[in-house]
C-alpha cells in the first residue's frame, strides 16, 4: 500500500459454511494496519480487514457518497456492482475533494 501510495485496499476470501463456499470481503485501511502492527499483531490482511464495509453503486451521485462518508464517519467506501455484488473499486474522500475542487 505504501509502495504504491494507497490508503485502503478490499481483500477477500472464500468462506465455507453450511450452505457452501462464498466469497466474503472487507476492507484494510492503513490505519487498521497501523494499529495491528503497534499492538505487536503478527497476523494477515484478512484478520484485519473489517468486514460489512459500506458500498456505494457506481450510479450513486458525488453527493450521495459524500453523505454516507460523512454520516458514518468514514474516507473510504467500496464501489460495488450491482449485478454481482461484486468490488468494482474504492471511492475516498480525497476523490471527492478532487471532483469537487475540479467542478468549482
Amino acid at each position: 500500500m505504501g509502495a504504491h501510495r494507497i490508503r485502503c485496499v478490499v481483500v477477500g476470501g472464500l468462506s465455507e459454511n453450511v450452505h457452501g463456499t462464498r466469497l466474503v470481503w472487507g476492507v484494510v485501511s492503513d490505519l487498521d494496519l497501523t494499529r495491528a502492527i503497534a499492538a505487536g499483531q503478527d497476523t494477515t490482511a484478512g484478520h484485519v480487514a473489517g468486514t460489512e464495509p459500506l458500498t456505494a453503486s457506481p450510479f450513486d451521485s458525488l453527493e450521495d457518497v459524500a453523505h454516507v462518508m460523512a454520516d458514518h464517519d468514514v474516507a473510504h467506501l467500496v464501489v460495488v456492482d450491482p449485478k454481482v455484488a461484486e468490488p468494482l473499486g474504492m471511492i475516498s474522500t480525497l476523490d471527492l475533494a478532487r471532483a469537487f475542487a475540479g467542478a468549482a
